[in-house]
């Protein structure tokens, strides 16, 4: 018996690496890869928008739920967040968080790496670890951190052009036309109707720009398939 007590005492107070790495998501989260050369578009249920790179994993809730909207990357994705001030939007790589309220952004960690790489296109983002603020970036500001050596790089551009941005180009890789249909509902703010149900399941790959008409959007999707 003492011995059962003190090895429970001593697992309870034995320092747990792990813990302090990540807070993995739960089972009910959904994970979408990439592998060599491949590339792939995450439609998130709060209309964000996510393109992962090559060798690249998102884990993500299929419906985001609670005060912030939290996702998973190992890898490089180009991130177009949907603004919700109620509700950031968090990117965990690891330790550390690069948290926005609505922006367009870049990052890049892979568990093979030590560094983590954010790049801010629009807005603001505050990359954190373990609750320690690291820096808060703004737009065109670029941000290299060393897990392990815990040192900072930053670059900013030697030509900030702050004239009218190029709209973003949203890219749909392997989604089906109900996610993109769904996608399409949140940003232009409109309703979609199937009239042919069957095509639902149908595969997308199409590329058009946030300042595109619904109508061109719409166009461009359905010549896809016919």
């Amino acid at each position: 018996v003492v011995l059962v007590v003190a090895g429970g005492i001593l697992y309870k107070n034995w320092p747990q690496k792990d813990q302090q790495i990540a807070v993995m998501p739960d089972l009910a989260s959904e994970v979408v890869s990439t592998g060599e050369d491949k590339e792939r578009t995450v439609l998130l249920s709060d209309g964000s928008y996510v393109h992962l790179s090559e060798n690249s994993r998102l884990t993500f809730p299929k419906v985001f739920e609670g005060q912030t909207r939290k996702v998973f990357l190992s890898g490089k994705a180009f991130f177009d967040v949907e603004s919700d001030s109620d509700r950031p939007f968090l990117v965990q790589c690891g330790t550390v968080i690069t948290e926005v309220l609505g922006t367009t952004f870049s990052v890049r960690a892979r568990s093979e790496e030590s560094e983590v790489y954010v790049s801010v296109t629009e807005g603001q983002v505050r990359v954190s670890e373990e609750s320690q603020e690291i820096r808060v970036l703004s737009r065109d500001e670029e941000l290299t951190y060393d897990t392990d050596t815990k040192s900072v790089v930053l670059k900013e551009p030697e030509v900030i052009n702050h004239g009218e941005q190029p709209p973003i180009e949203f890219k749909l890789v392997e989604v089906t036309m109900e996610e993109a249909a769904g996608f399409i509902e949140k940003r232009w703010d409109y309703e979609i109707e199937f009239e042919n149900e069957e095509i639902r399941d149908c595969k997308v790959v199409a590329s058009f720009f946030e300042n595109d008409s619904l109508e061109n959007v719409v166009s461009i999707l359905c010549g896809i398939n016919n």
